[in-house]
């Protein structure tokens, strides 16, 4: 972990976020000297669980079509894919909305147009994607199709199973 930043009252808010700017560049995070939480950029790659999940909505949603779903609703397994949330950032899903401020996120989510091309093998998304306090930053200039992340990969044989 880099070497601290010493604030006292006459830190200026701007030096205190610089200093933190150059702190997180390229490394494992840093702690705000205003907030002393550790803040980071984050990459995640867009694995094979994942993908499989938007497979799983994608089969769903083909009988519910527009409707939001739980993850729950429709998972073909257990290994659910902890960065599935992630693909709303390239806009392969969408989070439903939630007009209660007070409460989390509802979990439920639907697939997009995009995420029916990626699944349909029309379009390939990036490797990786960089997020900044859950905001898309940047991503990966390597991209992959649905089959690259299926071996064997047969749009029939799977629509069928």
């Amino acid at each position: 972990m880099p070497s601290s930043m010493r604030v006292d009252r006459f830190t200026r808010l701007t030096e205190a976020r610089e200093w933190l700017a150059d702190q997180i560049r390229g490394s494992g995070g840093a702690i705000c000297p205003c907030c002393r939480k550790l803040d980071k950029v984050y990459i995640r790659n867009i694995s094979q669980p994942t993908v499989h999940r938007l497979w799983d909505l994608y089969k769903y949603s083909q009988t519910h079509v527009g409707d939001y779903f739980a993850i729950g609703d429709f998972v073909t397994d257990q290994n659910h894919g902890r960065d599935f949330p992630i693909l709303r950032f390239i806009s392969l899903l969408e989070r439903a909305p939630n007009d209660d401020p007070s409460k989390g996120t509802a979990g439920e989510y639907r697939i997009m147009e995009d995420g029916i091309e990626f699944c349909e093998g029309r379009m390939e998304i990036p490797k990786h994607l960089v997020l900044y306090h859950n905001e898309l930053v940047s991503m990966s200039d390597q991209f992959k199709g649905i089959e690259d992340y299926w071996p064997n990969f047969n749009y029939e044989e799977l629509m069928a199973s």
